[in-house]
């Protein structure tokens, strides 16, 4: 047994090293180091299966690859990770930041959870996280936030998910100059949780959480299992938002697309743009709302889009401009219009991974072609929905054509892979 008062350090150097344990319990304030890429399994799914007691205790990650794996499946709980920054001996601060996950509904069994953090070498953030996903800038709506951020990222990655579970997370973060000061030009009492959106390979507009100072700590962030992305900082609020929005969302009836979306506050708010696309990639202006200028009202809002009569998938954005003329983007959101019998048929979604939807009133025949001009698949249509599995196919441009007695429709797609 190690005496007490003298630090110890379990080190994982070996490149890919795995350690499997059922249960870990870090004891006396002893230092746990992952480093060189090595992974820690913890295949107990309990949230005591990692827990900490008399001084107790820390794990070192300072890499994004230096992790730990948790075999949490369908359980719930509140489930901690005792990250510290590097100890003084290595040159760091040695200072707690816990991050804390509540696991509010079950995923499913079988899935698993990758955690990692590590503090950046410069103010500006870098270098970016390639793990899960590539971060590729600290830009936020035309504005980069690189000095207004702490200088760390949190991972927390769920994997092998079908149903992911809903989250309550907490982020402790170290005050010391080398992460909140040097040339940075935050303010602590200002920080909030941000997270990087893969979809839209950018940072959302949206922010979490609220933060106590005295205590270090950003808590109360709600990471829903819909959009429960792995990559989160903890940004100055007043830099990249200057309007919090509750949700935005797109109902349709009678051949009417109603755009509506609900602020919980705004600051400085000229008025919101309606853009709209069919494509995702070439947006005209529809329409230019008031806002409410600075408010800390819940405001709504709504335009209704008549234009619809194109069948097919329609996308909408709402972008937010301050008086002083910075614009703020919200995320894309759209609808399938539905309102002409002979319609042409629509195909979706574009890009996609695994399944594409055929929707028609003829019947006929589906075919996809890859850029070659090979046939990759040929399937009936037997309902008014047809689902084709094209989870198999390799990335890339194809050709989806659909075949009726009154003619064929050709549509380009593109699959991707997650």
């Amino acid at each position: 047994m190690k005496p007490k008062n003298i630090l110890l350090f379990i080190s994982l150097f070996l490149l890919g090293n795995l350690m499997s344990q059922a249960r870990m319990v870090l004891n006396d304030n002893v230092f746990l180091v992952i480093s060189n890429s090595a992974k820690v399994v913890l295949e107990n799914p309990n949230a005591n299966a990692l827990a900490t007691a008399g001084g107790g205790g820390n794990i070192i990650s300072e890499g994004e690859n230096n992790q730990i794996i948790w075999d949490i499946g369908s359980s719930t709980g509140n489930y901690v990770i005792p990250w510290t920054t590097r100890p003084v001996s290595q040159g760091g601060n040695g200072v707690k930041i816990p991050m804390g996950m509540n696991l509010t509904s079950a995923g499913d069994a079988g899935g698993f959870f990758v955690f990692s953090t590590y503090e950046t070498a410069t103010d500006l953030n870098t270098a970016y996280p390639t793990y899960p996903t590539a971060v590729t800038t600290m830009e936020n709506d035309f504005v980069d936030a690189s000095l207004f951020v702490v200088d760390r990222f949190w991972i927390l990655d769920n994997e092998n998910y079908t149903t992911k579970p809903d989250a309550i997370l907490s982020f402790n973060y170290d005050d010391n100059a080398n992460e909140i000061a040097g040339t940075n030009t935050l303010a602590e009492a200002n920080l909030l949780a941000q997270r990087w959106n893969i979809d839209e390979t950018s940072w959302e507009s949206l922010l979490f959480g609220v933060t106590n100072t005295a205590t270090n700590v950003t808590n109360n962030v709600v990471a829903l299992a819909a959009d429960f992305w792995p990559v989160w900082i903890l940004v100055d609020q007043t830099v990249p938002l200057p309007v919090v929005l509750n949700y935005q969302k797109v109902e349709n009836s009678n051949c009417i697309n109603t755009i509506k979306w609900e602020t919980a506050s705004e600051e400085n708010c000229s008025h919101y743009s309606i853009m709209k696309s069919y494509d995702g990639a070439h947006w005209e202006k529809i329409a230019q709302v008031p806002g409410a200028g600075t408010s800390s009202l819940v405001q709504n809002y709504e335009f209704q889009d008549g234009d619809v009569d194109v069948n097919g998938f329609i996308y909408y954005q709402i972008v937010q401009y301050d008086f002083d003329g910075k614009a703020t983007k919200f995320e894309k959101i759209g609808k399938n219009s539905f309102c002409d019998e002979n319609y042409n048929p629509i195909i979706y979604p574009n890009p996609a991974q695994d399944e594409l939807v055929v929707k028609t009133n003829k019947q006929g025949v589906i075919r996809v072609y890859d850029k070659t001009g090979r046939l990759v698949k040929d399937v009936s249509i037997n309902e008014l929905n047809t689902h084709l599995d094209i989870s198999s196919l390799a990335s890339g441009v194809y050709t989806v054509s659909v075949e009726t007695a009154s003619g064929t429709y050709n549509q380009k797609i593109i699959k991707t892979v997650k």
